[in-house]
Parts: C-alpha cells; sequence; structure tokens
C-alpha cells in the first residue's frame, strides 16, 4: 500500500496548502482524512487475486479478466464509477493499455490491473469532496498522476490521464466544469482594469492548457497592475501546487493568508 500512501500525501498537500494550512502539512499528512470510495476495495481485490502474468491474445480472454476486476467492486459503487458496464469498462482498459504499456494486440494481466488502478486513482481525485476545485482540473491532475507513476514515461502519463477524464465527463460533465467555477460565470466575473483582465484570462487559459510556468508569469503582470491582489496571488499558488513545488506554494500563500 505504499503507492496508496503516497497519493493521499499529495491530495492532502493539496489541500491543506489551498486552504491556508501548509504550516500543518508534516504533522497530518500521515493521518489522513480522505473520503476514499472505491479505490481500496479494487486494491484489496487485486491482491486477494493477484495477477499471475497470464498472456491474453483474443478479445474474448481480455473481456474475461476485466470481467474480473470489474467484479472486485463494490455491487453498488460499480455503476457510478465504471459506468457503462463490464463491456465499456473492457474498452477503456484496452485504450489506457494501449497509452501506458504501448500496445494494443497482446495483454497480460498485470498491465490491466494496472490500467484499471490508474483509472480508479484519477476517478477518486475527481470525485473526493476534501479536495479544492483547482486540483482537479485536468493540469492538476495530470501532475498528481505524475507524481504517483512517477515510474512511467513523463509524457505517457498525461495522455493517460485525459483518457480517463473524457469517459467520466462523457457520465460527469459537471465534474469538469466545477473544477474551473471558483470565478462563478467563468473568468467574466473577474474584477479589474482591461489590461489586469487580459493578462488574467492569460493566465487562467495557460493553466488550462498545462503551461504552469507562463500561467505564473501572466498572473505576476497582475500583480504589477494591482499590487497585493490576493486574487492573482491565490492562483500563482495554484499554479506551483500543480507544479508540485510547495515551498513556492507555501511562500505565496502566506501572503494573503491573513
Amino acid at each position: 500500500m505504499n503507492r496508496m500512501t503516497r497519493f493521499i500525501s499529495l491530495l492532502l498537500a493539496a489541500a491543506l496548502l489551498c486552504l491556508g494550512a501548509g504550516g500543518a502539512l508534516a504533522e497530518t499528512a500521515t493521518e489522513p482524512a480522505l473520503n476514499f470510495k472505491v479505490l481500496p476495495g479494487l486494491m484489496e481485490g487485486q491482491q486477494a487475486n493477484p495477477a499471475e502474468r497470464n498472456i491474453f491474445e483474443k478479445p474474448e480472454e481480455v473481456a474475461v479478466y476485466c470481467e474480473k476486476i470489474y467484479g472486485y467492486i463494490d455491487p453498488e459503487l460499480v455503476g457510478n464509477f465504471f459506468y457503462g458496464g463490464p463491456e465499456e469498462m473492457t474498452d477503456l482498459m484496452k485504450q489506457l493499455y494501449k497509452a501506458i504499456v504501448g500496445v494494443d494486440d497482446i495483454f497480460i494481466d498485470r498491465g490491466l490491473d494496472l490500467c484499471s488502478t490508474f483509472y480508479a486513482y484519477v476517478w477518486e481525485i475527481l470525485h473526493m469532496e476534501e479536495l479544492p476545485a483547482q486540483a482537479k482540473s485536468r493540469p492538476a491532475v495530470k501532475e498528481t498522476m505524475k507524481a504517483v507513476f512517477s515510474e512511467f514515461p513523463a509524457e505517457d502519463v498525461p495522455v493517460a490521464a485525459d483518457i480517463c477524464i473524457d469517459y467520466i465527463v462523457q457520465y460527469e460533465p459537471e465534474i469538469e466544469d466545477a473544477a474551473y467555477s471558483q470565478y462563478g460565470d467563468g473568468i467574466r466575473t473577474v474584477e479589474g482594469d482591461e489590461e489586469y483582465r487580459k493578462y488574467f484570462q492569460e493566465g487562467f487559459a495557460l493553466f488550462d492548457e498545462g503551461r504552469l510556468e507562463e500561467a505564473v508569469e501572466a498572473y505576476k503582470k497582475c500583480l504589477e497592475i494591482k499590487e497585493n491582489d490576493p486574487l492573482a496571488t491565490f492562483e500563482i499558488v495554484e499554479a506551483y501546487i500543480a507544479m508540485r513545488d510547495y515551498e513556492s506554494a507555501k511562500s505565496w500563500l502566506a501572503q494573503i493568508a491573513p
């Protein structure tokens, strides 16, 4: 369960920083109070039925193994987790397998287990009530997943995360909308002169594209126009959280914490 502990710590770091509790991180990260819904059950099922390095070349063999994974999830939760049932779940696992493993015609049981775990991590992030909205944005989710699955090629993880998010928002489009809802009706509600709004919109768009360092620079231009502006400063904090640069995030957060 080392990966689970690491994942909890990463999510809690984002939550604590966004809530202004960065100073308590070291003391509380080992005792998280996060509400995981399906990941523990999935991992327990995998541990109770360890993969045997079986190789599947026939579609029906892949389908049978994916249905086995499907059965690890609580029946009361699985419909809100894999949504479209075992057949659709099998198609999703194949997409993830190609993105993560790099092949799409020969499947190994351990690889399919890995794909289901990867998907479960993304699903948990998007459904965790304790996390701030921006931690659920695509760029932030991708950065978290790159940290959790750090042994994988950095260019493959964001592709796999997009596959997961695209699948989830087919059924729950409001989830992705909520990740950008902290300004009400988009960024149109942000107050400031034309130049300030221009740079804020630029930073918002850059963050959305995952160009986090450039987003920080755009928000800093906002601060040149509106000194000590808490909104632009908080966006800089969010960007540093997404980059996992927690020291910089805490430093900027301290400027608006009071």
